[in-house]
């Protein structure tokens, strides 16, 4: 009876596994950032960044007053999670209603380096 009640429990995970697989769920429910090299991250959150900023413009006409304007309200651009490059330093945006830029710090945390990354990276 135990061996048989293994074997039901070993089908139902394996077809689970499985379905969730096919469904796609594996992905959008446990990806993460942090999966990836702290430099790819910083790249993959200025873009998602850059992104937000030029939603954020064409849809309200106008840059945000602050960082935080893109992480809450009506519409949320922006995870708060991409607020913070992956050493801890806030990422820096310029916003103006032609043009967006945005950088993160990088490793040396420092902005102005050669280590700095941008979401046209």
């Amino acid at each position: 009876m135990k061996t048989f009640a293994r074997i039901v429990l070993l089908a139902c995970g394996a077809a689970l596994t499985w379905t969730c697989g096919w469904l796609g769920l594996e992905h959008t429910l446990f990806a993460s950032y942090d999966c990836f090299p702290p430099t790819r991250r910083a790249r993959m959150q200025t873009h998602a960044f850059a992104v937000a900023l030029e939603q954020y413009t064409v849809v309200e006409r106008r840059c945000p007053e602050t960082r935080y304007d893109l992480t809450s309200g009506e519409w949320q651009y922006l995870s708060t999670r991409d607020l913070v490059d992956p050493w801890g330093t806030s990422v820096a945006y310029w916003c103006t209603t032609t043009a967006t830029k945005v950088i993160s710090a990088g490793p040396d945390r420092m902005f102005g380096t050669t280590d700095d990354i941008t979401g046209d990276d």
